[in-house]
């Protein structure tokens, strides 16, 4: 056996098993992870003695040395950015909210924080538990975090229903509208150029196609593509399509191309991110070529993060656990962990290598070509007469 041939066995044998283990990492955190919260867990987070309510279910009575306070911790669900969200509410004697605490979410570490730093949750104490909170009427959302927003807001709704209802009392009924503006009709324009670019083959309409995504995707409502889409995906956390249309029209359009048409539209004529590396390019006026060793030990690289990435999100059942891209910092200034090394290096490789992050390190990159490759599994055979 010849030592090409050992290398490619090789390297199917760790395909196999990277596989394997990105299955097992689904299936774990799909169904063996625990659960994400026990009675004991809140009492420990509120510290105070609770025992279940059985009339509510998934919901818990404060108990003063085994005396009934009259006292109620509440739990509402509902899906956030990032997927499924949790939290209590304690709820006093006279059915008003005293407290709101995150008990499980999925969200991006940067938008949680944002909502601690502006308030959000102290905008629900004092609302009475058949009181509306629909977001943009009753309750103002943080800006930058609508759908988190959104996602907190109808789980302290739910919560707080659950009881109002039990307790006789009248609730508003929430009815969920399409939410179409002037976000979604730029959004969708930039796709429309991004496909016309892409099948004319022009440059000037493919550099106003970037430029639109830079502005609109990035600067304006900052939606880029990322890894957690596709974690969402695979976990099945889908958003509300009423309510996330831009999610959905970039998710679709993307991984649609990419999968029946072998065709990624969104890094060659709509990613933000590939459109500020084209103008540092500019900018900086160098173009070095790396040595195909190297373009190689990064091509690996960038395929261990993505595995890495995946294994994370899949074992921890949250699609923005192992976000790291930098797409979102740059444009909103707003970052946690690796991302805060990952920016400096992707502009700074951008302006040495062209489109130095895009090649070697996207792992949204990476992911909508091996779909390409797997498009070919969904192109309808020509049948040989």
């Amino acid at each position: 056996m010849n030592s090409k041939r050992i290398k490619k066995t090789g390297s199917r044998l760790i395909r196999t098993i990277a596989y394997a283990m990105l299955i097992l990492a689904f299936i774990y955190g799909k169904f063996f992870r625990p659960s994400e919260y026990t009675t004991e867990q809140l009492a420990g987070l509120i510290q105070a003695e609770l025992v279940e309510d059985g009339q509510t279910g998934k919901n818990y009575v404060f108990t003063d040395k085994g005396s009934d306070t009259g006292e109620r911790l509440l739990i509402g669900e509902a899906q956030g950015y990032g997927g499924p969200l949790c939290v209590a509410i304690l709820v006093d004697i006279s059915g008003f909210i005293k407290e709101v605490l995150i008990v499980d979410e999925r969200e991006t570490f940067a938008f949680i924080e944002k909502l601690y730093i502006n308030n959000f949750f102290k905008r629900f104490i004092g609302k009475k538990i058949n009181d509306p909170l629909e977001v943009g009427e009753d309750i103002d959302a943080v800006s930058g975090c609508t759908i988190s927003s959104v996602g907190f807001s109808q789980a302290v709704q739910e919560a707080s229903y659950k009881k109002a209802i039990k307790d006789g009392l009248s609730v508003h009924e929430n009815i969920v509208s399409w939410k179409i503006g002037l976000e979604e009709f730029f959004v969708l324009l930039c796709i429309v150029l991004g496909i016309v670019s892409f099948y004319l083959k022009k440059k000037t309409i493919r550099y106003i196609s970037l430029a639109c995504g830079f502005i609109v995707i990035g600067f304006y409502v900052n939606a880029s593509l990322s890894l957690s889409h596709f974690g969402r995906l695979f976990l099945g956390f889908l958003p509300a399509i009423q309510t996330n249309l831009i999610w959905w029209l970039l998710a679709i359009v993307s991984i649609g191309f990419a999968l029946f048409m072998r065709k990624n539209i969104y890094c060659h004529s709509i990613c933000p991110f590939h459109a500020a590396q084209i103008v540092l390019m500019k900018i900086s006026g160098i173009k070095l070529s790396l040595t195909k060793k190297v373009q190689q030990v990064a091509k690996h690289t960038s395929s261990f993060l993505l595995w890495m990435a995946l294994m994370i999100i899949f074992i921890g059942n949250n699609p923005s656990a192992g976000s790291y891209e930098p797409f979102a910092m740059l444009f909103s200034l707003e970052g946690a962990g690796i991302q805060w090394y990952m920016l400096p290096a992707a502009l700074i490789g951008a302006m040495l290598v062209p489109d130095f992050y895009c090649r070697y390190f996207c792992p949204v990159g990476r992911a909508l070509n091996s779909l390409c490759k797997l498009g070919k599994y969904f192109k309808p055979q020509k049948r040989v007469l």
